[in-house]
Order: structure tokens, then sequence, then C-alpha cells
């Protein structure tokens, strides 16, 4: 309903990987079913950080729900939030990556929450196939059997190890396979 200040606003964009470019708001006065209310409507130009163009179709339903994760406190904002776009992870699936991170943190991890979010977001393919083989391994909707899902299993582990194979710094790969 009121405006969301930008400071409040632009860093959740940022962590979404967009820069803000321009802004503009306007107050309204919309007719909805429990009356007339006054709310506020953020016109904001953006862009992607790396200037990429983005198929709004393919993720902005995930970009959304990951907007309003943010705001209601439910997901955290930070670099893990760029997953959303890079591997096309909705909001819980980078939550998992980021509990994971910080649990590896608790391990004794040498690499820090930051750099572990920019490895997965440099190798988005490698992250997306990671939450793959999570569903194929955890998802219960998928009724695998032992050997079914060992099948499905063994093409995203082959994928994966390839992609490792091409990964030239030896703490991302670290990284990657700690993950």
């Amino acid at each position: 309903d009121g405006p969301i200040p930008l400071s409040e606003r632009v860093p959740v964009l940022e962590n979404l990987g967009f820069s803000a470019i321009d802004e503009r708001s306007y107050r309204l006065t919309p007719q909805f079913a429990d009356g007339v209310r006054e709310v506020t409507l953020h016109d904001m130009v953006i862009e992607t950080c790396d200037g990429a163009p983005i198929e709004l179709k393919r993720h902005d339903a995930r970009l959304e729900a990951c907007f309003l994760a943010v705001f209601r406190g439910d997901a955290e904002n930070d670099g893990f939030n760029r997953l959303v776009i890079a591997a096309g992870a909705d909001w819980r699936q980078a939550a998992a990556f980021r509990a994971y991170a910080g649990y590896l943190r608790q391990l004794g991890s040498l690499f820090g929450l930051r750099y572990l979010a920019e490895t997965l977001n440099r190798y988005a393919g490698v992250t997306r196939d990671l939450g793959e083989l999570f569903h194929v391994r955890f998802d219960p909707d998928r009724k695998f059997g032992a050997s079914d899902r060992d099948a499905a299993e063994a093409p995203i582990r082959r994928r994966i190890e390839r992609a490792l194979a091409g990964v030239p710094s030896l703490d991302e790969d670290r990284i990657l396979r700690q993950f």
C-alpha cells in the first residue's frame, strides 16, 4: 500500500542481479473489493548487472516470489538470490544453497559466504545440476526405487563431473565439490 523506500528496494534488486537505473513513484487510488484505497506504484528501470537480456516470461514468477519472500522476512537478502536467474532456482532452492553454505562454514570452510555464493552463480549450470540431483535423490513425489533413482542420478552426475573438469580455479572446484 504505502511507498517502499529506495534504500529497501534497491539492495533486494541488486542481490537478484539487477542494477537500478531510474525510478518513479506514483500514488494511485484503485477500486478494490473492499473499497477504494491509496496505493503506491513504483516504476523502476532496471537492467541485469552483466547487461545480458532477461527472459521475463521464464523468470517473472520466481523473481516476484523471491522479492516478496525477502520483504516478508522469509528469505535473506544476499547474493544467493542471484541463483533465481542464474541457475533457474526458486527462492527456497536459493535458501537451501545458503543453508548448505552456512553448514560448510560451520565445518570450517575457509571461504566466506559471499565467495561461496559468487562461485555458485559463476557456475550456474553446475548449481542447477546440484539442485536437480538433490530433487532426484530426496523428492518423495518422484517415488523412485533404488535402481530407478541410481539411473536418474547417473546422467546428472556425469554432467557435473564434466563441468567440474573445466573449472580452472582449485578453490572454486573445491567449493563446488563440497556442495
